[in-house]
């Protein structure tokens, strides 16, 4: 278990969990099959310590937390939005939300901008050694790069920058390396949502948040991650651990879980039979046979049709047997693509 502790850098190390995604729907198709066993799809969280000012430089490990970062597909902002004297702040003596983060995303794109000088660098001394072709390939990579420089050094994210679709693709190469570029999620950390002083400070950091991601209707999630693990370690039943949260706040895994599949646009399809009922995360728009790949990477080559049915039509039918022998089964082939809620059986040439 990750350690927690009210004092700077508790966290040396990130600290990788790997979660079952909760799914009702996978629960009424092994109802339905009558399966052995029902498995869900996982997400894969990593929990970094937060950073502070200078990171980008070294300060405070900053430069280990990036790498990690950089590591993953999304990121969860998390930010403190409650007072507690007893809770030391890391650097700060005043809660301060909406500066909390500001100070994390001025790092994280102070750290792009690093790695685009870096890059700019690079191709400067490379062209001077290329052919004509070879310069006017790398030309609209290098002009792309300038402008994005340009609107890293006003401390904007990569991913509020628009850019054509040649532009874009010129970035290719370095994309997964740009951490401003990835999606990302707001937390606000609160103890209780009725609070005064919490409600400002998430007001606070919604403003902060919509002005600095150009994005008027984003809103920053209020999580009592606390309260979350002291009823969790109190064993409350289901039932009757409602009245332990207030209006607003929502349950933080099953919260993240649905914001980070929004995110990073994936989609849920599944398989089911007597023996397993099972789900299989996507990302949203690809055909079945990219799809297979989360089955096995060998369906996509060996792919030969599917017979597919919307998780809907199967509970209305009673189950998958009554789904086909009713029609609403449909074979499909290799252009079908796979949409949230499909249930599938895949035919492949072994």
């Amino acid at each position: 278990m990750a350690q927690a502790g009210n004092f700077p850098f508790c966290t040396i190390e990130a600290n990788e969990g790997k979660v079952f995604v909760p799914d009702d729907r996978l629960l009424q198709l092994q109802k339905l099959s009558n399966s052995d066993v029902a498995v869900p799809t996982t997400m894969n969280f990593v929990d970094i310590a937060g950073l502070v000012q200078g990171a980008h430089e070294g300060a405070g490990l900053g430069n280990t937390f990036l790498q990690d970062i950089r590591n993953c597909d999304a990121i969860v902002q998390v930010v403190r939005c409650f007072d507690n004297e007893k809770v030391l702040h890391v650097v700060e003596e005043e809660l301060d939300s909406s500066r909390d983060a500001a100070i994390i995303n001025s790092e994280l794109a102070f750290a792009d901008l690093l790695t685009v000088e870096r890059r700019i660098q690079r191709l400067e001394k490379a062209s001077r050694a290329q052919s004509k072709a070879d310069k006017s390939a790398s030309a609209v990579e290098l002009e792309t790069l300038k402008k994005l420089k340009a609107h890293l050094e006003e401390e904007k994210p990569a991913r509020g920058l628009e850019l054509s679709i040649t532009e874009s693709e010129s970035l290719e190469l370095l994309r997964h390396t740009l951490i401003t570029d990835k999606p990302i999620i707001y937390c606000a950390n609160v103890e209780d949502t009725t609070d005064p002083d919490t409600l400002k400070h998430i007001a606070a950091l919604n403003k902060y948040i919509q002005e600095y991601e150009g994005l008027p209707d984003v809103q920053a999630i209020p999580v009592a991650a606390q309260l979350e693990f002291e009823v969790k370690e109190m064993e409350v039943p289901e039932e009757e651990q409602e009245e332990f949260f207030g209006d607003g706040a929502t349950r933080g895994l099953e919260s993240m879980i649905q914001a980070s599949y929004t995110a990073l646009d994936l989609i849920t399809y599944y398989t089911t039979g007597p023996k397993i009922s099972q789900a299989w995360t996507i990302s949203k728009g690809i055909t079945a046979p990219k799809a297979g790949r989360a089955i096995h990477n060998d369906f996509e080559r060996l792919f030969i049709r599917a017979d597919v049915a919307h998780f809907d039509e199967v509970i209305a039918a009673g189950g998958w047997n009554e789904a086909k022998s009713t029609g609403i089964v449909k074979t499909v082939g290799k252009e079908y693509v796979v949409a949230d809620g499909d249930v599938m059986i895949y035919h492949t040439s072994k």
